[in-house]
């Protein structure tokens, strides 16, 4: 006699470890951002994304491989906030993608990576693990800017060198926030910088 499956059918094995991949991947960027990586562990991990030691160990088998994977779905978290933004080449179009570039270099993504690569300096094989990621995030945030950004036909000669300054400019200012230095004093830097970068970038078109 045949058995009906009915639609509460378990999940392909493939399908049920994307799942657990993706709960770990969750979990372990949550831990990141709450607790930096001094108090960052694979058992708090495994424990709050609600899987067994094993299946944590299965997939992740090494912290600073968990630690690193983290670190890459949070930028594409991140990218996927990003991606509802876009830009024509007007004023005020860019100048939501440098305010969106600047929360992103000032958010919780960098402050990640920078307790990471502060964290990496006494530990080669983590510091080399940190360096590739930082070095893609970077990539993936910059390939986003640029696309929103040269999306106009009449783009200076030397976008190019004008869009790396930008992006270099706003990382610092971004980086005062993430040193603690006063919201009111930060968001006033960042005003004047964007309108000075929007002048570049926008404004000298005309």
């Amino acid at each position: 006699m045949s058995i009906q499956l009915g639609s509460n059918q378990e999940p392909p094995k493939q399908e049920r470890s994307a799942e657990t991949r993706r709960q770990l991947l969750d979990a372990a960027a949550d831990e990141l951002l709450d607790g930096g990586f001094a108090r960052f562990t694979t058992h708090g991990v495994a424990r709050r994304a609600g899987i067994s030691r094993g299946a944590q160990q299965h997939h992740f088998p090494h912290k600073h491989r968990l630690v690193t994977a983290a670190v890459h779905h949070l930028a594409e978290r991140s990218l996927q906030q990003l991606e509802g933004i876009t830009s024509d080449g007007s004023l005020n179009s860019t100048r939501r993608v440098l305010d969106a570039l600047f929360e992103q270099y000032a958010g919780p993504l960098f402050a990640a990576m920078l307790d990471l690569s502060l964290a990496a300096r006494a530990d080669e094989q983590l510091r080399d693990a940190v360096q590739r990621e930082e070095h893609t995030v970077n990539r993936m945030i910059d390939e986003w800017a640029h696309r929103r950004l040269t999306g106009c036909d009449d783009a200076p000669a030397d976008f190019d060198e004008l869009f790396a300054m930008a992006i270099s400019t706003v990382r610092g200012v971004a980086v005062l926030r993430l040193l603690g230095h006063s919201q009111e004093s930060v968001q006033r830097q960042w005003k004047y910088t964007r309108d000075q970068l929007l002048r570049l970038l926008v404004e000298n078109r005309s």
